[in-house]
């Protein structure tokens, strides 16, 4: 197990993960354009996950939770489970949580494990801590460009994005989808914020950066 692993590892407590979801019930709303109740839903959510997790700071499933139905967490949170399907899918299209399905028995109850993706990307700049790089295959750039300034991730200014913006484009790629030169698109990237007059250390950086990168995936699975 690599340091870097070890010391996301060693912060990832209910009392960081209080702070995280703090920020995400603001980023919900001014980042996403949702509204308040249901950024409140969102947050009550990522709640009831994060009090599932197999592993506060140790093991090696810490960062996720144990296997759970739909029905469960609708019965927990007082909703319905169709509402509860509704909020999943916008976490993870955000890649804030990641989904381990697996049909659970006989009667077709689903019960699935979730990944706290989004608290693991914001440990790693809370805690200051490099996380595991991806394999060397995808990875020709030995520079890291991480910068931190004000406790916020600033996206890198030169067409060399570094390991750990690396590792965030890889988290949304699936088994089997083509990753585009990510060189190319984080150029593209930059132009795209400067357009949007959004600055390069704002707080929804990761996520924004997250997004890119799924759509231009997308884009390329369906023959763009």
């Amino acid at each position: 197990m690599s340091n870097g692993l070890s010391d996301l590892k060693r912060h990832a407590t209910t009392s960081n993960f209080n702070k995280y979801r703090r920020m995400m019930r603001q980023v919900f709303v001014t980042e996403f354009g949702i509204t308040v109740a249901k950024s409140k839903s969102l947050c009550e959510l990522l709640d009831v996950l994060e009090s599932l997790r197999v592993s506060f700071c140790k093991g090696k499933y810490c960062f996720e939770t144990k296997r759970i139905s739909s029905k469960e967490i609708a019965d927990e949170m007082g909703v319905t489970e169709r509402y509860v399907r509704i909020l999943m899918r916008i976490l993870e299209k955000a890649s804030i949580i990641g989904v381990l399905r697996k049909r659970y028995d006989r009667t077709h109850n689903f019960k699935n494990r979730y990944v706290l993706c989004g608290f693991r990307t914001w440990l790693s700049t809370f805690a200051q801590a490099p996380i595991d790089p991806v394999p060397s295959s995808h990875d020709n750039d030995q520079r890291s460009l991480l910068i931190i300034s004000n406790n916020k991730l600033t996206f890198p200014a030169s067409r060399h994005i570094g390991k750990f913006w690396k590792v965030i484009a890889y988290e949304v790629q699936n088994v089997g989808e083509l990753m585009p030169c990510l060189a190319s698109l984080s150029d593209k990237f930059r132009v795209n914020i400067d357009r949007h007059q959004i600055p390069r250390n704002h707080g929804s950086i990761i996520i924004r950066w997250k997004n890119f990168v799924r759509g231009a995936i997308d884009f390329k699975k369906h023959g763009g």
